[in-house]
C-alpha cells in the first residue's frame, strides 16, 4: 500500500514536471517571436530608409517602391503566398512615412499575436528619421499616409 502512494506520488510529479517544462517552452516560444518582430520592424525600417537613400520618398509609390527593393534572400523576413513580408504571427507589416512638425520618419508596424492590426499588443518602430523634402513643410504623402506592404 506505501509503495503503491509512493508511485503514484512520484507519477504525480513526473506528470507535473512534463506539463511545467511544456508550459516554459511555450512561454519561452512567445519571447522569442516578440523578440523576432521587433527586430523584423527595425530592420524592415533601416532597409526601407536605405532604399530611400535617407530622404523621405516624393510619393507613395515612392516607399512602395523602396520597400519592395528588399531582396527575397534577406532571410530575416518571411514571404506569405502573395509575397508580402510578414511578422513572427503571419501578418503582414504596414509601413508608413509620418510627418511630426518638421521631422519624417518611418514608421513600420506588426500586428501583434492576435493578429488584428492597430490594437493594444501592436509592436511599432517609428524613430528612424529621413531627410524631409522641403525644409519646413511636409511632403505630399502627408501626416499618417503611407503604404502597407506590397
Amino acid at each position: 500500500m506505501r509503495k503503491t502512494l509512493i508511485y503514484v506520488v512520484l507519477v504525480a510529479l513526473c506528470i507535473l514536471i512534463v506539463f511545467a517544462t511544456v508550459a516554459g517552452l511555450l512561454l519561452c516560444w512567445e519571447f522569442y517571436r516578440h523578440w523576432l518582430a521587433v527586430e523584423q520592424c527595425v530592420g524592415l525600417a533601416y532597409k526601407v530608409a536605405v532604399n530611400l537613400g535617407g530622404e523621405e520618398p516624393e510619393t507613395e509609390a515612392g516607399l512602395e517602391r523602396a520597400v519592395a527593393q528588399i531582396p527575397e534572400s534577406w532571410n530575416v523576413f518571411v514571404r506569405n503566398r502573395q509575397g508580402q513580408l510578414v511578422d513572427a504571427w503571419g501578418t503582414p507589416f504596414s509601413v508608413r512615412v509620418v510627418h511630426d512638425q518638421n521631422h519624417c520618419k518611418i514608421v513600420v508596424r506588426s500586428a501583434g499575436p492576435d493578429v488584428i492590426m492597430g490594437n493594444g499588443d501592436d509592436l511599432v518602430y517609428g524613430s528612424l528619421f529621413l531627410k524631409p523634402r522641403r525644409e519646413g513643410k511636409p511632403a505630399d504623402v502627408g501626416p499618417g499616409t503611407g503604404t502597407d506592404l506590397p
